[in-house]
């Protein structure tokens, strides 16, 4: 895991580091805090999942191609529990940690009008993955071993530039890998995110 960690660092790094180089007057550097909404099924399960509730933040890069057209690359941390059910008077809530590296392309339709729509792809790495069991007020938890290492999602999202250094954005994520290994859970599973953000260009 701390090779994920460090590579991770490293590609968002790497791609400051390009970026920079490119073109260094247009490059913005900024960071975002944002909150999600996590919705975990099992398809053919007959159990309903709670949604669970994920925050976090990290830094935010803005590359420009055109007036209206920008590269957005993104490296944060997050807490969020993917939800959670019930087994009688049991429930069951599978909290964890992710690095997420989003890279979205930004397009502003009208060239005058701070409103803009977003597209891309988005990263995931997991840890410290667990079931949260909590049984007449008392709690206990064990690793989550169905957990997969990598989410690989397509992101889509909305945003408007309250100020010109100041945004705030919608964001939705639907997953394309499962988020728990098939081949160890022995079913199939899906996640999809809705989401808010903040973020604030300081360079």
């Amino acid at each position: 895991m701390k090779r994920f960690i460090v590579a991770s660092c490293l590609s968002f790094v790497l791609a400051y580091g390009y970026m920079a180089s490119a073109n260094a007057e247009g490059l913005r550097v900024g960071a975002r805090a944002g909150g999600a909404m996590n919705f975990f099924s099992v398809p053919d399960s007959p159990s309903e999942y709670d949604a669970g509730f994920g925050f976090g933040g990290g830094a935010a890069l803005k590359y420009p191609i055109t007036e209206q057209l920008s590269v957005n690359p993104e490296l944060g941390f997050y807490y969020r529990s993917l939800g959670g059910y019930s087994m009688g008077s049991e429930k069951i809530t599978m909290p964890e940690m992710a690095i997420s590296i989003p890279v979205l392309a930004q397009y502003a339709p009208i060239a005058d009008v701070p409103f803009y729509a977003a597209a891309g792809v988005q990263l995931d790495i997991p840890f410290g993955s667990k079931y949260k069991h909590t049984y007449a007020g008392k709690s206990s938890s064990d690793d989550n071993k169905n957990r997969s290492s990598v989410d690989f999602a397509l992101a889509l999202g909305v945003g408007y530039m309250i100020l010109p250094d100041l945004g705030a954005d919608f964001r939705f994520a639907a997953n394309l890998t499962q988020p728990f290994d098939e081949n160890k859970a022995g079913y199939e599973t899906s996640l999809m995110s809705i989401g808010l953000g903040v973020t604030y260009y300081f360079l």
